[in-house]
């Protein structure tokens, strides 16, 4: 057994209906027949103008941030409230925030 990645490209339409989506992938041989197991992946739309947004806007910086730091070991729980605190006062602000807490 080998491990391997793969680039599965997934159009949302406009109109989509905000909720959560399983999506099945499998793989087919030369003559169409299947092979392997089947990749179950769960996807979640939302809607743009909920609050929900905002937070998931909060998660990724959060974890950008945690990447470009490593050195620092910040926590996820501390940056999601130090974004959570400091808005977009900048990567400062949330270091001198961080280092308050700590």
């Amino acid at each position: 057994m080998s491990n391997f990645e793969y680039n599965i490209p997934v159009k949302i339409k406009d109109n989509a209906a905000p909720k959560e989506y399983e999506l099945m992938f499998g793989m087919q041989g030369p003559r169409g027949w299947s092979f392997g197991e089947t990749l179950v992946v769960k996807l979640k739309v939302v809607d743009k103008a909920t609050k929900k947004d905002d937070d998931m806007i909060i998660y990724i910086n959060a974890s950008s941030f945690m990447c470009k730091h490593p050195e620092s070991k910040y926590s996820m729980v501390e940056c999601v409230e130090a974004f959570k605190a400091v808005g977009d006062q900048g990567e400062e602000k949330v270091i001198e925030f961080i280092q308050k807490k700590r």
